[in-house]
């Protein structure tokens, strides 16, 4: 059996995640629970909740309810309060149907460091939140709230906080930082995959020309997300190792309308994408 990783790190995504929520449903289901750390932005946070939680199948539940529901998603709302993602439905939705767990996930991994990832408005900068029962809600809405697409902004402890997949959207050097040397990657991505400015990066850029520090993260973002890609394919330092969890090809459910044929699809791949994982490190037969 091959060595464990210690730290678990998610990639957000929005209904992408449906893939990353596939593996973790495998993880839970053969009682993979290794890690000591764990660190998720926006929807790969909320399927890492799930995960600490050990309510299986939530995350797919919901994807699979949000997916064609047109309160949720509505182009028609972009220039409303709610946004073209309805965050707020999602939440009433979650809270009454799938709701989570805080207490549970709080006592499975007591003893693990779980971040969730979120951008300062003020800053731009990334601010690692350590959720607890009573925040862990609010903390995962901040991490899932887009400019421009949701509300914006989620008010954290007086401050202004939104998806923090803009400031680190694969945060793997804040677990190297955080002292893991071996790191498990889940991506919604595939590894080979880079990304170019999108509108909402030129718009976002716009928008904030007169504050630098957003300005800059909306600007710059591609960039970075591609230098953490390209380092993912590089040899890890000496002492440390990761690995990478991704699609083989981009995700069915890409985009801001996929169908439940979509969710189903990509999650069907997580769970092969998991399964396999276990094989090759002997926890299964």
């Amino acid at each position: 059996m091959l060595k464990l990783p210690d730290a678990l790190v998610l990639e957000g995504g929005a209904l992408r995640a449906a893939f990353t929520a596939g593996i973790l449903d495998v993880f839970m289901a053969h009682k993979f629970m290794p890690f000591q750390r764990l660190i998720g932005v926006s929807s790969g946070a909320m399927a890492m909740s799930f995960y600490a939680s050990g309510q299986s199948r939530h995350f797919i539940q919901i994807a699979r309810a949000m997916a064609e529901d047109p309160d949720f998603i509505s182009y028609a709302g972009v220039w409303s309060d709610d946004g073209m993602m309805n965050l707020r439905h999602l939440q009433r939705f979650t809270d009454s149907h799938f709701p989570l767990n805080e207490e549970a996930a709080q006592n499975r991994m007591h003893a693990a460091d779980i971040q969730i990832v979120v951008a300062s408005k003020e800053t731009g900068e990334a601010r690692y939140l350590q959720p607890a029962p009573g925040t862990w809600r609010r903390f995962l809405m901040a991490s899932a709230t887009l400019p421009f697409i949701t509300q914006g902004r989620v008010e954290i402890d007086g401050h202004w906080m939104f998806d923090g997949g803009y400031a680190d959207p694969v945060p793997v050097e804040r677990a190297l930082a955080c002292g893991s040397q071996d790191i498990l990657v889940i991506r919604t991505r595939p590894v080979d995959e880079r990304v170019d400015r999108s509108y909402i990066d030129w718009f976002g850029t716009w928008w904030y020309k007169d504050n630098p520090a957003l300005r800059r993260l909306f600007s710059d973002w591609h960039t970075n997300y591609n230098r953490v890609a390209d380092m993912l394919l590089a040899p890890a330092p000496n002492g440390l190792r990761w690995t990478q969890l991704a699609p083989p090809n981009a995700l069915k459910s890409d985009g801001y309308s996929p169908k439940h044929a979509d969710i189903d699809a990509d999650y069907r791949l997580g769970l092969e994408v998991g399964m396999e994982y276990l094989r090759e490190r002997g926890g299964l037969g």
